[in-house]
């Protein structure tokens, strides 16, 4: 556990509903709504950059065997859920942290239907976390957690398996690694380094998904992608470190609705990284 002021937070938020109520499979938009309420005196101006944004959602988790009706979950008040907010960037993550805190026993709208919030904890990481020396190996492997979109013409890109590279994949890590690590990573060296890496075809397997999503009101349906990708090859220090990241603020598009939650790992001989 690092012991040092965090850099980056996992914020997760145990929920409850008042009654029963049905769920969307895709409920990070309306999570998103959920932090943009607790932090708007902090985050007002959010949408005046084109920088990623200061967190990532991953979406609500129910217990095992729920019911499902009408392409959702149906939720009654004795069931638990929780959802994940990561927050980076020491001052982002010392106002969620205060402000999250407060919310606990408070009630919360998640759609249209109204939650108590039961307990609020916290998973921590400091500079530590970026500066640690990853032990180098040869096999980088993702797994899709939710939908991975990248935009093109449309509402996301339906891209064959062949048109995936690790380069691609590890964009927005780079950018929120350099935003707040004090040695910045240049973008060229993750592409020579991406360079040595070769998609295994054999061990891939991606389909293409279609979801719909809530989106400044409008229901829209996008294009993902889901399954699971394999480099093998040189895998570089700074590789590592941004798979690393990846797996704590998501890659692609839509990662504030819950999108790109990714499960990345470094393997060398078959045998995880440290």
């Amino acid at each position: 556990m690092d012991t040092e002021e965090p850099i980056i937070t996992s914020i997760r938020i145990s929920v409850r509903p008042l009654e029963k109520c049905f769920v969307p499979f895709q409920n990070g938009e309306y999570l998103r709504a959920v932090v943009y309420e607790i932090m708007k005196k902090h985050w007002s101006d959010i949408h005046d950059t084109n920088d990623p944004k200061p967190f990532s959602i991953n979406p609500l988790v129910f217990p095992p065997n729920m019911q499902i009706e009408r392409k959702s979950f149906v939720v009654y008040p004795h069931i638990h859920a929780y959802f994940d907010v990561v927050v980076y960037g020491s001052d982002n993550v010392k106002k969620a942290i205060k402000e999250f805190r407060q919310q606990t026993r408070k009630y919360i709208k998640i759609g249209d239907t109204k939650f108590q919030v039961v307990s609020v904890r916290y998973l921590n990481r400091s500079q530590k976390f970026l500066n640690q020396n990853i032990q180098n190996g040869s096999r980088v492997d993702f797994t899709l957690k939710t939908p991975l979109v990248f935009i093109g013409d449309g509402y996301g890109m339906e891209l064959a398996l062949h048109q995936l590279n690790l380069h691609g994949l590890l964009t927005t890590p780079l950018k929120i690694y350099n935003s707040i690590a004090p040695h910045p990573i240049h973008p060229e060296v993750i592409k020579q380094e991406s360079q040595q890496m070769d998609l295994l075809v054999q061990e891939s397997k991606i389909q293409s998904i279609r979801f719909p999503l809530h989106n400044e009101g409008k229901q829209l349906v996008f294009t993902g992608l889901k399954g699971k990708i394999a480099f093998k090859g040189k895998v570089g220090n700074n590789i590592a470190k941004l798979v690393a990241l990846a797996n704590w603020v998501n890659i692609g598009y839509g990662r504030t609705m819950g999108l790109g939650k990714v499960y990345g790992r470094v393997t060398a001989n078959g045998v995880q990284s440290s």
